[in-house]
């Protein structure tokens, strides 16, 4: 004979029956405690709240392990034991968490509008009150983490739980939701325990993620996502699905970290509310997608770039933050000595010639290159800008986007910029030959023009460029400057202190024991890694006749860096400890990046 409520009356003696109960039980349990069986597993529970015995609860356990996603209540109420709602309640009272009458404690509406009824229906959950910033949840099963793990992510709130029954909870929807009862009908079925295989069903899924992507939690909770990054100074947001579950992290100074999981079931609802943003195509999942939109934060604008991809467990989100308050510096912040900024800006006086910034994909090219444009938009010049794509956004300088698909790439913009009368060109990168032909050329004919190539040192700019195509003669009598970076993290000034070193390791980075060495140890302000921000570390080739000469003659890379040495550069592994140095950055730093 199933056992039901009617059997075990005592499992609602606990129960609240207005908000002041509720309040000052939580009050209670928060400045109290309560005896929890927390050494006790849930078998171990329900045996002793007589809900089961020993084989009923093998015989359950192991359909449970064939199929993980049935709650365990209701296999038990299959077996014809106990009625799922009795299991629940007998959590509860063996937890000592309180039972909520909803027929006689009216949620807050405000409360209730924080979860979206799709996924209070799939929870069988309810927000019911605010409480010290804290959201009161009442929902069916107790030790459901899922629910409310979800719950607190969605809506950014700290969860007190507290349990109610499944039909209450269903009635109090209803009250609160009768449009979506209306356009759902079998919404709150007695199926509804079996519904998780509609979730199967891909139109299904479609239309519950484009309903629940313009759903207030989940506009909320996608802006949330987005500001956080930013207050962060991420420079890319993933979503990505696991097998079970979803991954959030962010790029914070080059360095994936991960912010948390979540219910793989608010997957596509995020997806698509990012692709609404982006003006992408909800319903495409099979194909890649891009879009772009600009994001509200505080007193300005922050450009997003979004890439979707599919993948064999879902879709996978990617999110490029261009945020021009962080993204934008001026040439003296970007961590050159006075010596080499002067060199620089020297050369950006002149009328012609060619200054090309190098290093690997995230080295900070943009951010050098976009430097360089800010000072001569100072000086009225006419400036274009070829850019694939355009990251930020500079009034006074004309920015070109190449659009393939209109066959514009940058050779071809190139040549009809040169036909707006420019004194300053950006090519974004160098990466043909035709490219490169069309760069040189408009270097040589009275326009100063700045790209970037992807190599790893100065000196190897030369060697790509040949490699191209480009005469030894045209890189001689264009190119003015090369400077070569990569980007080193900043110890975090929060948490800074001295680091012990190994004398020998000093010895043999030629530290001396004058030279104060500093690292982080991780606070809240950095995520607990120790740093925050970044900076250039760099050498920079100011071409002379003496390199200019070795640049005919076809030198070698070590020759050239030789040559370039003696003619003042520094190179790029003693400008990195010359950070170390100053404290700027950390030995593990020096190693981790001289060694990439």
């Amino acid at each position: 004979m199933k056992l039901s409520l009617a059997d075990r009356p005592d499992l609602l003696s606990n129960t609240l029956n207005s908000a002041e109960d509720v309040q000052e039980f939580l009050t209670r349990r928060n400045t109290q405690g309560t005896v929890l069986h927390t050494h006790e597993n849930v078998g171990q529970m329900l045996i002793n709240e007589r809900v089961v015995d020993q084989q009923t609860l093998r015989e359950a356990l192991i359909r449970k392990r064939r199929d993980p996603k049935h709650k365990l209540a209701d296999i038990i109420e299959d077996l014809g034991v106990a009625s799922s709602e009795l299991t629940h309640l007998a959590l509860a009272h063996r937890l000592n968490l309180p039972i909520v009458d909803l027929d006689k404690v009216t949620p807050d509406p405000n409360a209730a509008a924080l979860l979206p009824v799709d996924l209070a229906r799939r929870y069988r959950a309810l927000p019911i009150m605010y409480r010290d910033k804290r959201l009161v949840v009442a929902l069916e099963d107790p030790l459901d983490s899922e629910a409310l793990d979800t719950i607190q992510f969605i809506t950014n709130r700290r969860i007190d739980p507290v349990v109610a029954r499944w039909t209450q909870i269903t009635e109090a929807l209803r009250r609160f939701y009768p449009s979506e009862m209306e356009a759902n009908p079998d919404l709150f079925s007695p199926a509804e325990r079996e519904s998780e295989q509609d979730y199967d069903d891909q139109q299904h899924a479609l239309e519950e993620a484009e309903r629940l992507a313009k759903e207030k939690p989940i506009v909320r909770l996608v802006n949330g996502i987005i500001s956080d990054a930013v207050r962060r100074l991420a420079s890319d947001i993933h979503i990505r699905p696991l097998r079970d579950e979803a991954e959030l992290l962010y790029r914070i100074d080059g360095q994936l970290v991960m912010i948390r999981h979540f219910a793989i079931a608010l997957l596509p609802a995020v997806v698509s509310r990012i692709k609404v943003l982006g003006n992408m195509n909800i319903a495409e999942r099979r194909a890649p997608q891009d879009g772009q939109t600009r994001f509200s934060h505080g007193d300005h604008f922050v450009d997003l770039r979004i890439s979707t991809m599919p993948t064999i467990l879902g879709e996978s989100v990617v999110l490029r933050l261009l945020d021009s308050a962080i993204g934008l510096k001026s040439i003296g912040a970007l961590g050159f000595t006075a010596r080499d900024q002067r060199r620089l800006v020297e050369q950006l006086n002149r009328t012609s010639g060619l200054i090309l910034v190098t290093g690997p994909t995230g080295s900070g090219k943009s951010t050098s290159l976009y430097a360089c444009l800010q000072l001569l938009k100072k000086k009225n010049n006419s400036i274009i800008t070829i850019e694939d794509p355009v990251e930020f956004k500079i009034p006074g300088i004309e920015q070109v986007q190449v659009n393939k698909g209109a066959h514009l790439d940058f050779a071809r913009a190139v040549r009809h910029v040169l036909r707006h009368d420019p004194d300053v060109i950006m090519v974004g990168e160098i990466r043909d030959q035709e490219t490169a032909k069309v760069a040189f050329e408009s270097a040589l004919t009275g326009h100063l023009v700045l790209s970037s190539l992807h190599t790893t040192d100065a000196a190897g700019a030369i060697a790509r460029l040949i490699d191209m195509g480009v005469e030894p003669f045209l890189i001689s009598a264009s190119v003015r400057v090369i400077i070569a970076q990569r980007l080193m993290r900043v110890i975090c000034e929060e948490c800074k202190t001295e680091a012990e070193i190994d004398p020998k390791l000093r010895a043999k980075l030629g530290l001396d024991a004058e030279h104060t060495l500093y690292h982080g140890t991780g606070c809240d302000a950095c995520n607990n890694t120790g740093y925050r921000g970044r900076v250039a570390s760099y050498e920079m080739i100011v071409v002379d006749d003496t390199l200019r000469h070795l640049i005919d003659q076809r030198a070698t890379r070590r020759e050239l860096n030789v040559a370039a040495t003696q003619t003042g550069m520094t190179p790029f592994n003693q400008n990195a400890l010359r950070l170390v140095s100053e404290g700027v950055t950390t030995v593990e730093e020096y190693f981790r990046v001289i060694l990439d």
